[in-house]
């Protein structure tokens, strides 16, 4: 799992200054005598909407094809199924992008990603004789639905560590 942190903001080229706008002096990057380290890599910056996410550490690139997706929502219009569907609101595409980033481990499957006419976010997995979905329905409501060997398991107010666990389902049966 990334410790990572995910910022929206409106686009740089809205933006009056910016970081490389401004010269940094050898001073600056100093604190009594303490010596600052930046991150290496720059952080990834993916538009959405009217705006862009920065996530910083910059994620491994086995999650980035997951995190793109995500960033594609941010470009549907109003009405985008033609049935009056609402767009995709950065808080919640914030919330997928934190599951992403926090629960998935290198060699699991991708998810789908998916936006519901409500203006949510699914990310579903269907592997090896696994359903789960997990429904982002507002940054506060996650409601998660896992079915493998004739069980259902519905959870409508799901934490993190839920999530996780129910992933570790999907990751027993597909590794």
């Amino acid at each position: 799992m990334n410790a990572a942190s995910t910022l929206y903001r409106p686009r740089a080229s809205t933006m009056l200054i910016s970081e490389q706008d401004v010269p940094r002096t050898a001073a600056e990057d100093s604190w009594h005598g303490l010596t600052l380290t930046l991150d290496e890599a720059p952080p990834l910056v993916m538009p959405f909407g009217e705006g862009e996410f920065v996530i910083r550490p910059r994620p491994d690139n086995w999650i980035v094809p997951a995190l793109q997706k995500v960033s594609e929502l941010g470009f549907l219009p109003p009405n985008w199924n033609s049935y009056g569907a609402r767009p995709i609101r950065p808080e919640i595409a914030q919330v997928a992008i934190g599951l992403l980033l926090n629960v998935l481990l290198p060699g699991d499957p991708l998810p789908a990603v998916v936006p519901t006419a409500r203006g949510g976010i699914m990310l579903e997995w269907h592997e090896a004789g696994v359903d789960l979905e997990i429904d982002i329905r507002s940054p506060n409501v996650i409601h998660v639905w896992l079915e493998y060997d004739g069980r259902s398991e519905e959870i409508e107010q799901a934490s993190v560590q839920e999530i996780a666990d129910r992933l570790n389902s999907l990751r027993s049966r597909t590794m």
